[in-house]
């Protein structure tokens, strides 16, 4: 069996909260592994509390913590009752919880909204600050978290560094567990390469250019679509910056996968780039982070 998914409730009192609880059982259930809920609580006693205070005390934030978490995994169980659902309350900060966990998951599951929940928010610190220590790719849910029927997008590189086949592998094999097309898209401000000359005029240089983007992101795909024959692919080059290509067609998406690169050894999490901060924050679907080696 694969590591399980962990999600962080925080609450279920709110649409955000159940949908993203039903977006990481609904995980777990495709990749037919163990749900873990996570509550973090942080036990911060003042200096004046006496022993029995503070014991009283963290027994209480337990105890909630623990009731919470039991309605959690009750609306799972009902949705799916044969889903393996484990429960733990966790006396750590949030982001902390979670990224110590995360080498033992398949999968990392956040809210992106901070914790005031306003829907145009952009993404809260606790998420940035799992993105950045998690050892293992991590899906932030934003937008409309329901379009599981919509095909993936997945953002390529084709120049050096090119994307790497951690993240080739997982957009692909979501795709196959949630049945649905990969459309990979690669961008680039193409502005910079051209250089007008007597032999070459510059839109003729421009699909030159295209061209040539396309030839190396069919290479790049080629082993994934053969891996993965019943996943349907469509490639699309673009002649603007990244994120834009990709915020903009995250409305007509399921889920955004992106690569984010390890820096240090494998226990110092991942760097995120200007294009993966961007998507993050805008984007209109959820998002998935993908450490690259």
């Amino acid at each position: 069996m694969a590591g399980p998914v962990i999600v962080g409730v925080d609450g279920i009192d709110t649409s955000h909260g159940t949908a993203l609880l039903e977006f990481a059982a609904r995980e777990a259930h495709l990749r037919r592994t163990a749900l873990w809920l996570v509550h973090a609580y942080q036990w911060a006693p003042l200096p004046t509390f006496g022993a029995s205070a503070r014991t009283e005390a963290e027994q209480a934030m337990r105890e909630a913590a623990v009731a919470l978490l039991s309605q959690a995994a009750a609306i799972v169980r009902a949705e799916y009752p044969h889903l393996h659902v484990e429960t733990a309350p966790v006396n750590k900060n949030t982001a902390e919880a979670l990224a110590d966990i995360s080498p033992i998951a398949s999968l990392v599951v956040v809210g992106g909204r901070g914790r005031s929940g306003f829907a145009g928010q952009l993404l809260g610190s606790v998420a940035l600050r799992v993105l950045s220590h998690a050892r293992c790719p991590v899906v932030v849910v934003r937008g409309d978290m329901h379009g599981v029927t919509r095909s993936l997008m997945v953002g390529v590189d084709v120049e050096a560094p090119a994307t790497g086949p951690e993240v080739l592998d997982f957009a692909f094999g979501e795709a196959a567990l949630r049945h649905v097309g990969v459309r990979a898209v690669h961008a680039c401000d193409w502005q910079g390469y051209v250089t007008v000359t007597a032999e070459r005029e510059e839109p003729e240089q421009l699909h030159y250019i295209a061209c040539d983007r396309r030839r190396s992101l069919d290479a790049v795909l080629e082993p994934w679509a053969d891996k993965y024959p019943d996943v349907d692919v469509t490639a699309d080059v673009f002649p603007r910056s990244p994120s834009k290509a990709l915020v903009d067609g995250s409305g007509m998406a399921g889920l955004i996968v992106l690569g984010a690169k390890v820096h240090g050894d494998e226990h110092d999490g991942v760097r995120l780039g200007a294009v993966a901060h961007t998507v993050l924050h805008h984007a209109r679907c959820p998002v998935a982070i993908v450490p690259e080696r």
